[in-house]
């Protein structure tokens, strides 16, 4: 029988987390663009701080959340770099990376949900407002857990973890399709051909989505919607490990365009000039170079705690600050505040919450288990 164990594609994690300083630098950007964008889209403050700064605000309105491309994207990139060379990718492994990633993530995921109800019910007190969330059900509660809350039609417990969710499919899915190739080709003795497999199949899924499954808004639930943005950063990283052939990545933004030009939808515009800049930093070595200040390492490292803590915060400063009939300048005020505290939230979250989510692993024996770091 041929050994296949070099050829197939392989989950890894290292023994040290390698930070990139300037994927911190696009988590840093992102998350904040996403804090603000929550600010102005969910109000009171913004609706009353408008007059101030109508052009301001209509721009984190409709244009800061596509920062969330970035992540997709970036998402994409770490995933694949994660699947490179170690141990061989089987079921068991396949099935030990998701319960992992679970795991790591679960903790500082829980926890906000429950600090998520405990500022809905507070804010409630103080204002009626549609971004409010009503106490969730049991079966609500569960489907949150499980990352199924917006395909089984629950209302979200607080805003932005809809892409949580998604991240996990689009994770679940590389792995899925990953692990499937080279099952198969395993079980036909093609060694050589599980890579060949994998790429083909993801080739077909990323132009689906881009020229079909992205223009359909009833789909924007599950990870086939995003697939195509995800798909360049997966791209980047293989042309990184000398996986890809020369022309792939440029007719990834070719397709990319050709897709912009049947319906133009800038989120994928997004996408497509962050893949760019992913694959230049990486030829120039800038990736792990540069920037070297520790500001934009710091913003990088906790943007998954700002992401998950800054909307309780906000919701309930929105509360708080509105229900004193400020004008204006004091719903501006109250929004820059909304922001501080969060930052400040975002930094005790990180220290007490998602460090000692660092250390959680399944128990085994060596191999050591996976470690998985979210995208955000």
């Amino acid at each position: 029988m041929t050994s296949v164990a070099l050829a197939q594609p392989t989950v890894r994690a290292p023994a040290q987390t390698h930070r990139l300083p300037f994927v911190d630098l696009l988590r840093a950007m992102g998350s904040q663009a996403i804090v603000w964008h929550h600010l102005a889209f969910y109000g009171p403050l913004s609706d009353i701080a408008y007059p101030l700064a109508p052009l301001a605000i209509d721009l984190l309105y409709d244009y800061a959340r596509m920062a969330v491309q970035i992540f997709f994207v970036l998402g994409g990139f770490m995933t694949a770099r994660i699947t490179q060379r170690s141990k061989p990718l089987t079921w068991r492994a396949t099935l030990r990376a998701v319960l992992q990633r679970y795991l790591r993530i679960g903790l500082p995921y829980i926890v906000t949900l429950v600090i998520a109800m405990l500022a809905n019910s507070l804010a409630g007190r103080l204002m009626e407002h549609e971004s409010i969330s009503a106490p969730p059900t049991l079966a609500a509660l569960g489907a949150h857990l499980l990352f199924l809350q917006s395909v089984l039609d629950h209302e979200a417990i607080t805003a932005g973890i809809w892409y949580l969710a998604i991240d996990f499919q689009l994770f679940l899915l590389l792995l899925f399709v990953s692990v499937m190739a080279t099952t198969l080709c395993r079980s036909l003795h093609l060694a050589t051909s599980a890579f060949l497999a994998i790429k083909t199949t993801l080739w077909g899924i990323a132009l689906a989505s881009l020229f079909y499954i992205n223009r359909n808004a009833n789909l924007d639930d599950y990870a086939l919607y995003f697939f195509g943005a995800y798909f360049g950063g997966v791209l980047v990283a293989w042309r990184n490990a000398k996986k890809l052939n020369r022309w792939e990545l440029p007719l990834y933004l070719l397709a990319t365009a050709l897709a912009v030009g049947i319906e133009f939808r800038p989120r994928l515009l997004v996408a497509a000039a962050t893949t760019c800049v992913l694959w230049f930093t990486s030829r120039t070595k800038l990736l792990e170079r540069w920037p070297q200040g520790s500001l934009s390492s710091y913003l990088g490292r906790t943007s998954y705690s700002l992401f998950l803590i800054h909307f309780p915060v906000c919701l309930v400063v929105n509360a708080v600050v509105s229900s004193y009939n400020v004008g204006p300048e004091g719903a501006l005020l109250g929004m820059v505040t909304a922001w501080a505290m969060s930052m400040a939230a975002a930094h005790v979250f990180y220290r007490f919450v998602e460090t000692p989510s660092l250390g959680l692993r399944l128990p085994s024996r060596p191999p050591q288990p996976l470690r998985i770091r979210p995208e955000i």
